[in-house]
């Protein structure tokens, strides 16, 4: 039996995502991911989120940014939970900025403030990534 996390690098390393157009998929019954491409910004244009519903596991495909990592109860909400969305947004200092490169990926739990998708020295121009949607 895998668990999730088996389960989805499993998948990961079965598929090929290089004709997968940018959206939305289902994976199971339970859990979903999304093709995202986008620029990585910089730092000051980087928003701390946080979700109460679902764990995200997020996997960089080409391309290269950081992700900061911290903890909501060091932080002040700014943009108080979505339900329909499974986000609030915070603000405060965070904690570990890490550098993800084609390969790498990140768990992030309810508790665990996160802020992807912020711009690397090297300037990368574009990320492709999966973020996998997991119920709590």
């Amino acid at each position: 039996m895998y668990t999730w996390e088996e389960k989805i690098l499993a998948f990961i390393k079965e598929t090929d995502f290089s004709g997968i157009p940018v959206g939305k998929y289902t994976l199971d019954d339970s859990i979903y991911y999304m093709v995202q491409e986008y620029t990585p910004k910089p730092l000051e244009q980087i928003r701390w989120e946080a979700h109460r519903v679902y764990y995200d596991l997020q996997y960089v495909l080409s391309g290269s940014e950081a992700m900061g990592i911290g903890s909501t109860q060091d932080m002040d909400v700014t943009i108080a939970y979505n339900p329909e969305k499974d986000v609030l947004f915070l603000d405060g200092k965070g904690g570990t900025l890490r550098p993800y490169h084609s390969g790498g990926y990140e768990i992030f739990a309810p508790t665990d403030a996160h802020a992807p998708g912020m711009q690397l020295d090297d300037g990368t121009a574009t990320v492709r990534k999966l973020v996998f949607k997991i119920p709590v």
